[in-house]
């Protein structure tokens, strides 16, 4: 009975760790993730001339600005078929935020970027 356990716990792992192995692979193959995502960093880099890549992995990149005030950082993280954009924002002024957006990844980098924008858009609607 155990041994059936940790033979399929033991398969899960291995074909997580085999997908992990493919996405690396893959985005390696595309340049890496500055490359793969080139528009939509370039898009959100250009909200602010502060703005900037503040680290690359092999399937993530984390990119915004910091000011005395308070900070605007966006992750950009390929995941199974999707990427993922998590936009953390900490201001003095203006308090706490997070939003999150799962998109194909292959969905027109225009298109998630427009998206970002209206999300964070109606967010900096509310405030007072």
């Amino acid at each position: 009975m155990w041994f059936s356990i940790f033979a399929v716990a033991g398969l899960v792992i291995i074909y997580f760790l085999n997908g992990v192995y493919k996405i690396k692979k893959d985005v390696a193959q595309m340049g890496g993730m500055k490359t793969k995502y080139a528009i939509l960093i370039k898009r959100i880099l250009d909200g602010d001339s502060r703005a900037k890549v503040y680290k690359e992995t092999a399937t993530s990149v984390v990119l915004g600005l910091q000011v005395m005030g308070g900070y605007s950082r966006f992750k950009i993280q390929q995941g199974f078929d999707v990427v993922v954009v998590k936009w953390v924002s900490d201001s003095n002024i203006f308090g706490k935020y997070k939003l999150e957006w799962k998109f194909d990844e292959k969905m027109n980098q225009e298109k998630m970027n427009e998206i970002i924008n209206i999300d964070i858009m109606k967010i900096n609607q509310q405030l007072p």
